[in-house]
């Protein structure tokens, strides 16, 4: 036998006698055993490719199973399955169809506004508006009052350096448990709601080695922002989560999300408003090598998305931060999922009737 090793490594190391023939185009005994050199194509003699003579197939009695796209099987039938006994079959699968997702702005989205695209082996990205260049708003978190949560109830954050801080609810000023930070200003901040929000916020910007900023924009409202990374994702506990869900309006999440965005930037860079953001979004899917999607821009303001892979499981969901605000600045809006992902039809034929032949 002859063994194929790349030309550079026989340097020094395989004797000139004991290399095959470059330049042979027929078997040669004296070549057996020896190394096969590349030539200056990267390619071997073709003396040294086993020639196929015939093809020896046994009648089966079961069809196989469909090829994948482009793809073909070829079996002899013993007359179970499809064809006649003695029949030469072929199933062959043509093309899949790849899933797209389109839309179309008017306008550029608000700061912070975001959409995600999912691939066909499940990988998730979100990409978030940032015509300031600026950065993402970074791991985000919120929930609503409606009314104060029982003394001694507690929520513990943790930000993206592992610093971990426990409030509770102390609005007797009667203290808390040990490390505990008492959220003690209810009362003076208007009580119920109003307070238990405004006091919860104002304790936890008062940490300063918790890397999270907390806002009260309304009324019983809590907004935290933690880091601009994937490490500010970080899960929030609560002592008591069914309590926590009957004074809240919008519940506590169990984790900050959105701390690994993707800002789209470039967008006054290529224009602005709405053709500068078509540009950015495509430029910024494209430049993520983990995602298995390819934007296109077949009208100036109008990213076009396609799975790199036909099929059906390409239909998967898109999703924005808010969906009223992006329908209002598209013509045609965000659709919630791609769609037209396609398996190849398969079909099955007779190469030769044995019964004709």
């Amino acid at each position: 036998m002859t063994t194929r090793v790349i030309n550079s490594m026989t340097t020094l190391l395989v004797k000139d006698t004991d290399k095959a023939s470059k330049t042979a185009t027929t078997p040669t005994a004296t070549d057996e055993g020896k190394v096969v050199q590349l030539d200056s194509a990267g390619t071997f003699s073709e003396a040294y490719v086993p020639s196929l003579v015939d093809l020896n197939l046994t009648a089966q009695s079961s069809d196989p199973a469909n090829p994948a796209s482009l793809k073909a099987s070829i079996w002899m039938s013993d007359g179970t399955g499809a064809g006649d006994s003695g029949d030469l079959m072929a199933k062959l699968t043509g093309p899949s169809v790849k899933a797209t997702a389109t839309f179309t702005l008017t306008d550029k989205p608000n700061e912070e506004s975001w959409f995600q695209l999912r691939d066909v082996d499940g990988t998730t990205l979100r990409f978030e508006i940032d015509n300031e260049e600026n950065g993402i708003r970074g791991s985000y978190a919120t929930f609503t009052f409606t009314d104060k949560p029982d003394e001694g109830s507690t929520i513990n954050l943790i930000d993206d350096d592992g610093t971990s801080v426990t409030f509770e609810i102390d609005n007797e000023a009667d203290g808390v448990g040990v490390s505990n930070v008492a959220v003690d200003g209810i009362a003076a901040a208007g009580g119920g709601l109003v307070g238990t929000a405004a006091d919860l916020v104002a304790k936890i910007n008062g940490q300063s080695a918790l890397n999270i900023t907390a806002t009260n924009p309304s009324s019983g409202k809590v907004v935290l922002i933690g880091s601009k990374t994937a490490a500010g994702n970080t899960t929030i506990a609560l002592n008591n989560a069914t309590h926590w869900n009957t004074v809240t309006s919008v519940n506590v999440p169990s984790a900050f999300l959105y701390g690994d965005n993707i800002a789209v930037q470039g967008i006054a860079a290529a224009g602005g408003s709405a053709a500068g953001t078509a540009t950015a979004i495509v430029n910024t899917v494209n430049a993520q090598s983990t995602l298995d999607i390819t934007a296109t821009l077949p009208g100036s303001t109008r990213p076009n998305f396609e799975q790199n892979v036909g099929h059906t499981v390409g239909n998967t969901t898109v999703v924005t931060d808010n969906s009223t605000h992006w329908d209002s600045v598209c013509s045609v809006n965000v659709p919630p999922a791609f769609t037209g992902g396609a398996a190849g039809t398969t079909k099955t034929a007779t190469i030769v009737d044995w019964s004709a032949v």
